[in-house]
């Protein structure tokens, strides 16, 4: 009687829990649009399996068990326990059996483009389907006490094909999220000229401004541990970002040259492979090469994989949570909808996998083989919490604001923040001081965040006993407007210092000063040939780098002047364009910036120039005729003569240029970068 009501209650359970499987898998299929052939059909059905597995098993021990207690009560001297033993042992099995197999199908096959494992796809589905038969043809031709036993050895056999496959998927699956770089690495021992090299750790903040960290001197506190790891690094106090936005400011980093040459810019959206990066040159002179981007804007869609061994696109894992220590791409689809209830793991668009990096990171370091770790690495991370949205998770996001936050800085904590932060800007007093405040402390609330994600990154080195022998350089790609200049907001139409000056840190005690802080200009852009030499290499010979070495001695001076360019935002103009009333033409310019360390020169495209005098006016409020002032004219001939020495190449490959797929295109758009 027992067992047949735990037959009754498998299939019933199966029923529903196809039931309310299918709203899950439906979403498994929009999620994997666009992937490889059958992706979105093997996840509808893996999903559904996953379901209906669950349902059984507890509609088989619910039934099974309520029969064996009623067994029990009723006839105790007919072996009433015995039924009930037997009841759990098939319980159990089918746990193992079913479950583990479901949860490992859903586990590798509930895809997301590009990050497809199909062994551990294979395997689940092979195993799950073996299940299914097994069940099915089993519980109809063999006896009950045959029943038990075959379940039970079904169970242990599920068992050791799903630790196995999750052993693989562990040591083996990490490699599969990576994008092809279509640059096999190195084989053999490490060139001559790596042996004794640095490992190189290079960290952009996304989005941070240099004026709110407590690094320098903000009053919030709201980098503690950047301010304790300056004790044992240089600081440049006055570094400057070549452009005001992730993709050109990041092609610089990696080719150190202006946008002008490069041309990653919102005209053409593309590193060209023509163009030598700092990946590739270290690569070649023997060095391991990885990056972990969670920003859209530095991925394969747009060339920026070039050089590295492994490049690893985090933006991908939005909407991913980690639970009891898994993989950190293990999804739970089956349990999504109690995750408000458990608190698990909270996950924003913005944040863009910031906690689980560190474990990307450490995974790479140990998946490398025995003669890849004797080469040193280049490691490359994008960070982009600080990024709009700004909702940080608890308890940063009371850390700086104890009030309930207003309806419009409600908007900008959205992952649907767009097109909001355009209708905001353009509408007249839509925010007020104490909203801009507000939106500030949220802000600050990211970055303190960030902060304590870097603590953890930092000591993963320090444990692993690498940090002394690893450059570790801390940057940022540009700033953010806060209500800056008009009710400017997010980093977009200007080319001012709030999005200028970021954070520069740089920790190798070997080279770098300890406990020092450089008071002069540095550009960013200095950061490639810096690397190069510390790494024993130069630039490429037909790409001589644009910007000169970071001061390292007490006696190495900055530059006297840095340069930073604005091309015309064209997404941004287009999203403006739309909300009513919206004036887009004082921002349908170039611009250009110079400056030293007391001046400033703005040079637009429409003929307009203006002139500020950063030492009395460090927010830029009162614009000045530069040909009023010795200052300004200086400035403006030195920026001609840039101009007139620029050698801008023509790439044979702009033409071909291939379009980013949905998911990251969808991205791009939710972050304001496409129409």
């Amino acid at each position: 009687m027992s067992e047949l009501n735990a037959v009754k209650g498998f299939r019933a359970g199966v029923a529903g829990g196809i039931i309310v499987g299918l709203a899950d898998a439906l979403l498994a299929v929009a999620e994997t649009a666009g992937g490889a052939p059958g992706t979105a059909l093997a996840a509808f059905f893996i999903s559904l399996t996953l379901w209906g597995m669950a349902g059984g098993c507890a509609g088989a021990i619910i039934f099974g068990l309520l029969a064996g207690r009623r067994g029990l009560k009723d006839k105790p001297k007919t072996g009433g326990f015995a039924s009930l033993k037997r009841e759990f042992l098939f319980a159990v099995s089918m746990i193992f059996f079913v479950s583990l197999a479901g949860f490992l199908a859903g586990r590798t096959a509930i895809l997301i483009s590009k990050q497809i494992n199909f062994i551990g796809m294979a395997v689940g589905l092979v195993a799950t389907g073996a299940a299914v038969l097994a069940i099915a043809v089993g519980w109809r031709t063999l006896s009950a006490e045959k029943r038990i036993r075959s379940a039970r050895i079904g169970g242990i056999v599920g068992l050791v094909i799903a630790v196995l496959v999750f052993s693989l998927s562990n040591a083996k699956n990490f490699q599969t999220r990576k994008i092809n770089t279509g640059t096999p690495g190195l084989s053999g021992p490490p060139p001559p000229e790596a042996a004794g090299a640095p490992n190189i750790l290079l960290v952009v903040m996304d989005t941070v401004r240099a004026d709110h960290l407590s690094l320098s001197g903000y009053a919030r506190d709201t980098t503690p541990f950047l301010r304790r790891l300056a004790a044992e690094s240089t600081v440049y106090d006055r570094a400057v970002s070549p452009s005001p936005w992730t993709m050109p400011s990041h092609a610089s980093l990696f080719t150190g040259q202006y946008a002008s040459v490069h041309q990653a810019t919102f005209e053409h959206r593309y590193l060209s492979s023509e163009v030598v990066t700092l990946a590739e040159l270290l690569k070649k002179s023997g060095y391991a090469t990885a990056a972990f981007s969670a920003n859209p804007n530095v991925s394969s869609a747009f060339n920026f994989q070039q050089g590295f061994d492994a490049f690893y696109e985090l933006f991908r894992l939005t909407g991913l949570w980690d639970v009891a220590g898994l993989d950190p791409v293990a999804k739970l689809r089956a349990l999504k909808w109690i995750r408000p209830v458990l608190g698990i793991s909270r996950m924003k668009g913005s944040d863009r996998a910031a906690k689980e990096t560190r474990r990307f990171v450490s995974q790479w370091l140990d998946s490398r083989s025995r003669e890849e770790k004797a080469r040193p690495y280049f490691i490359f991370i994008n960070y982009m919490p600080a990024h709009l949205p700004y909702n940080p998770p608890p308890p940063f996001r009371k850390l700086f604001l104890d009030r309930p936050v207003s309806p419009p800085v409600k908007k900008l904590m959205k992952d649907a923040f767009y097109p909001d932060v355009w209708t905001l800007m353009a509408t007249q007093g839509s925010m007020n001081p104490d909203d801009y405040a507000q939106l500030a402390s949220l802000y600050d609330g990211e970055i303190a965040y960030l902060d304590s994600c870097l603590e953890g990154l930092i000591a993963m080195f320090r444990e692993r006993g690498s940090l002394d022998n690893t450059v570790v350089i801390i940057t940022s790609d540009h700033g953010e407007n806060l209500g800056d200049h008009g009710g400017l907001l997010n980093h977009s139409f200007s080319i001012h210092q709030s999005v200028l000056h970021v954070p520069l840190l740089v920790r190798y005690p070997k080279a770098f000063a300890e406990n020092r802080r450089f008071e002069g200009l540095v550009s960013t852009g200095s950061i490639f040939p810096t690397v190069l030499k510390l790494a024993g290499t130069s630039p490429a010979k037909e790409w001589p780098s644009a910007f000169g070495f970071l001061p390292v001695a007490p006696s190495d001076k900055g530059p006297e002047d840095v340069l930073s360019e604005y091309e015309v935002p064209l997404a941004e103009l287009s999203a403006l364009a739309e909300v009513p009333g919206a004036d887009v033409s004082p921002f349908a310019v170039r611009q250009r910036a110079i400056q030293t360390e007391s001046w400033k020169l703005v040079s637009r495209s429409d003929g307009k120039s203006f002139l500020f005098d950063l030492s009395a006016d460090p927010r830029e409020a009162s614009p000045l005729a530069p040909d009023s002032l010795p200052e300004g004219k200086r400035l403006e001939k030195i920026l001609d003569d840039w101009r007139a020495g620029l050698v801008i190449p023509h790439f044979s490959m702009k033409g071909a240029i291939p379009a980013p797929d949905k998911a990251t295109s969808d991205l791009l758009r939710s972050l304001g970068y496409l129409r």
